[in-house]
């Protein structure tokens, strides 16, 4: 396991990356809209080439409390991309508004959704 800089990736400030044997762990600690999605998808992009192929892609969004449409094209670029690669694309700790959101929009289902920060990573703590 290893914190991947985001210094190197030119991820925003609040976006931690994390890699271990089962793919990457993308923590989104602030809003994802219009002002950072596409950094953020770009961050993620980057871990993901650094990487190679990863076994998942798992979206940490305890941070998310507002989520535009540009964030949703960035989840669903982001899934899609995952897809395609045949990788799982799991949301975690989901908001009520984010979530309300992708459900109303009926996005939801192409992601694996977990309410549990476990289905991040359970070393989270020690390393923030």
């Amino acid at each position: 396991m290893r914190r991947i800089s985001c210094e190197t990736l030119d991820c925003p400030a609040n976006v931690a990356i994390l890699e271990d044997h089962c793919g990457l762990v993308i923590r989104i600690l602030t809003d994802l809209t219009v002002k950072n999605a596409v950094r953020v998808r770009d961050a993620v992009l980057s871990a993901w080439a650094e990487q190679g192929q990863p076994g998942r892609i798992v979206l940490d969004l305890s941070g998310v409390r507002h989520l535009d449409s540009s964030g949703v094209g960035t989840l669903m670029d982001l899934a899609r991309r995952a897809g395609v690669a045949g990788i799982p694309c799991v949301l975690c700790i989901l908001q009520g508004g984010p979530r309300r959101l992708l459900e109303r929009a009926g996005i939801i289902g192409l992601f694996d959704v977990s309410a549990a920060a476990g289905a991040a990573h359970p070393f989270w703590n020690a390393l923030m």
